[in-house]
């Protein structure tokens, strides 16, 4: 999230990644070691149990230890969670796909007040409204969806959905906007081919998520699960072997590993947790995807940067290339990148 504030991300976030991975991992090894020492499994109790087996054991010194460290860990946690969000929603507004208020930095602070203020009291209303429960399911359900939309991203941007030996040729006018054509042509035979294996791994993934979590496992069920677990293996196959990586994608010095193995199997062990989760809160995570879905299409992705980026270098190709007057209607803004 605050890769940005590196120095170095190339050579620091690779480190940071894997060290705070060993360290959480020790930790959390210890501490269940630990308890285990101290009291059988099958007497611990599911909210306390590292202050239950210590209280067991006559430590009461060390049991107000721990739950004073676990009142300032909830501080320390509200804060590093309110960084987190504050720093994503301002990336995702300063990209253009959210409202441009929320990526409005203070003169005087240099922070993001608006941001902050916005994002504190989304968290204070969910908090007040849901009990612990059902909010700590959303937030996990959250975790998850963030996990899955991740991996769909390393899968998308690390493959050349383009057809290099495909040229810019004369376009078919109409009156508003030129047909792209060449590089931007949206039906390239790459892209084809990788919407059509990402949809048949995709529509694998989630029947067999769903078939392993609603349905009662008999042998036709185990059947069919066995017949779409062996397409997601096909579809995935395919997009590693009939679709080529991007050039700057091989040179990198730090990259996931057996793509998009990796990120194919990420996102259907996410999928089947997310459809673990309560009724109550799997609902209301759908219900704030819906809410994401509705401002992205109806907002952000006529707001990106990315696609306001696109459409310029387009035109200002196929001026060059034509020589020709576009329509005056909104290009002297196109062209200059404003909204």
């Amino acid at each position: 999230t605050l890769a940005e504030e590196a120095v170095n991300p190339k050579r620091d976030l690779p480190r940071a990644t894997m060290g705070s991975f060993v360290i959480v991992l020790v930790l959390y090894v210890l501490t269940a070691f630990s308890i285990a020492f101290f009291v059988p499994w099958y007497e611990l109790s599911g909210n306390t149990g590292l202050i239950g087996s210590l209280r067991s054991r006559g430590f009461t010194a060390a049991e107000y230890f721990l739950t004073a460290g676990l009142i300032f860990t909830v501080f320390s946690c509200g804060l590093c969670n309110l960084t987190t969000v504050t720093r994503v929603v301002y990336s995702v507004s300063e990209d253009g796909l959210l409202f441009s208020f929320l990526s409005s930095v203070n003169k005087k602070t240099q922070v993001p007040i608006w941001n902050v203020l916005v994002c504190g009291l989304v968290g204070i209303g969910t908090s007040i409204v849901y009990d612990f429960d059902t909010l700590s399911q959303m937030i996990s359900g959250g975790t998850l969806m963030v996990f899955i939309v991740t991996a769909v991203a390393v899968m998308i941007l690390s493959y050349d959905l383009t057809d290099p030996d495909i040229t810019m040729t004369e376009a078919e006018r109409t009156p508003l906007l030129p047909v792209p054509q060449g590089r931007f042509n949206i039906s390239s035979t790459c892209k084809r081919r990788f919407i059509i294996y990402q949809s048949c791994f995709f529509l694998s993934a989630v029947l067999f998520a769903v078939l392993s979590r609603y349905f009662y496992q008999t042998t036709l069920v185990i059947c069919v699960e066995s017949v779409l677990f062996l397409l997601i293996l096909v579809s995935l196959s395919l997009i590693r072997y009939r679709i080529p990586l991007k050039e700057e994608e091989k040179s990198l010095s730090y990259k996931s590993p057996c793509k998009p193995f990796v990120q194919g199997f990420s996102i259907l062990i996410n999928l089947m947790l997310t459809l673990h989760l309560k009724t109550r809160a799997l609902e209301q995570l759908m219900i704030y995807c819906g809410v994401g879905l509705v401002v992205y299409f109806c907002y952000g992705i006529f707001f990106s940067k990315i696609t306001l980026k696109k459409q310029r270098q387009f035109l200002l190709q196929l001026t060059a290339a034509d020589n020709s007057e576009l329509p005056d209607s909104g290009l002297p803004k196109l062209l200059s990148g404003e909204k």
